[in-house]
């Protein structure tokens, strides 16, 4: 097994998949600088995280506000930020109203 370090630039690049992807604009540069963060408090050299920029696509969504997050999920039972927490990781992109949310 080959394991590679990551800076914060080196993980933003990895999800640039060439211009005709529609993969590219799954994230803004301040969400995946702030979903890097998340994943280096979850993770360290015991518990490496393996990098799979599909797979994060598909676990997390950003979206511009909670607002918005709030009216795609689509679910009665969550009206607050708090809410939102009990129920899935929320990060919330420094700088803006921006969070990402894990699937759930």
């Amino acid at each position: 097994m080959i394991i590679k370090q990551l800076s914060k630039a080196d993980f933003v690049d990895e999800f640039n998949f060439g211009e005709q992807s529609s993969y590219n604009n799954q994230f803004t540069y301040e969400g995946l600088s702030s979903l890097y963060d998340y994943i280096m408090e979850c993770y360290d050299e015991e518990n490496p995280f393996e990098m799979d920029a599909i797979a994060l696509i598909v676990q997390f969504s950003e979206y511009d506000s909670l607002e918005e997050c709030l009216q795609e999920v689509g679910n009665d039972d969550i009206k607050t930020m708090e809410e939102l927490q009990h129920n899935t990781s929320v990060i919330e992109v420094e700088g803006t109203e921006r969070i990402i949310i894990s699937e759930f």
